[in-house]
């Protein structure tokens, strides 16, 4: 029998115990596959992303049960340690987006049958410093009203609390200077907010007709409560570059930096990330990924 090692990735803690039920299911799979797994299941995101640098290197295949953020530190270890054992997705987050942009099914058990009867696809990838983007990067003032709710307010008022804060900085909110270049674009934008994307899938939604090869790039400079039916309509119908008092473009490298001295800090795949500066990167063809065949 032909035994090979298997990582499988997950936090037991997140979606009320789904992980650790996932996972169950996904040991069984393997053991009537006759292969061999470990698991790697931290209590931080500091010492999974530790320990999968250290067992990376010894795997045929790692197995990620979760959302963008898990697969986030997943893709974060293969950049780092530039290992490229195949990928299997287990979609278990709230959104998603990049099981639905490569057509990974959310539903877990074919999901979980995909990792045998699937086929590998050569799948690009973005970093921001050291760290993966699997699905997107955002700063500017929606960024700033999710990176100021404090974990004691999430626990204390519940997700009211983004809705006080969100119409707070809507009204309370102004643009930031910032430099962006890249090899086929230099410019300063006053940014309200910009949103950087890896596919064509942003809120769980498809926004773009196909996905880019790159960062699709887009900045709106100013907020207007007026617009915001228009902003929805032209950002979700793949049109958002027609509208006025926006810029969007596509590249493959790009740096960010302030122009004055405030700090400002993205977010990457729903989690706070570095203060500007900082360099984007593509990866082409560097991920693996078991995706259902055609």
């Amino acid at each position: 029998m032909f035994h090979v090692k298997q990582l499988v990735f997950y936090n037991d803690k997140a979606g009320d115990g789904q992980a650790a039920h996932t996972a169950e299911l996904v040991h069984a799979h393997l053991r009537q596959q006759g292969l061999d797994y470990e698991d790697i299941n931290t209590d931080t995101p500091e010492a999974a992303l530790k320990l999968l640098k250290a067992k990376l290197a010894s795997a045929e295949r790692l197995i990620c049960i979760g959302g963008d953020g898990s697969l986030n530190l997943a893709v974060t270890a293969l950049l780092q340690t530039k290992a490229t054992p195949q990928l299997a997705i287990i979609p278990n987050g709230t959104i998603n987006n990049f099981a639905k942009s490569l057509g990974i099914p959310l539903d877990v058990k074919r999901a979980i049958a995909n990792i045998s009867t699937g086929s590998v696809q050569n799948v690009g990838i973005g970093s921001c410093n050291d760290q993966a983007v699997v699905s997107s990067l955002v700063f500017g003032i929606l960024a700033d009203i999710s990176n100021n709710v404090r974990q004691d307010e999430k626990r204390r008022f519940g997700p009211i609390i983004y809705v006080f804060k969100g119409l707070k900085g809507l009204f309370t909110g102004h643009s930031y200077p910032i430099q962006f270049k890249s090899p086929q674009h230099n410019a300063a934008y006053k940014v309200w907010s910009c949103l950087i994307t890896t596919t064509n899938y942003v809120g769980g939604r498809q926004y773009l007709q196909a996905n880019v090869p790159g960062f699709a790039v887009a900045i709106l400079h100013n907020f207007a409560v007026l617009k915001i039916p228009a902003y929805v309509y032209y950002l979700f119908s793949g049109k958002f570059s027609r509208l006025k008092g926006t810029t969007a473009f596509a590249t493959e490298k790009l740096t960010l930096s302030a122009l004055n001295q405030q700090a400002v800090e993205v977010r990457i795949d729903g989690d706070a990330g570095p203060k500007l500066p900082v360099q984007l990167q593509w990866h082409p063809a560097f991920l693996r990924v078991i995706t259902p065949k055609p």
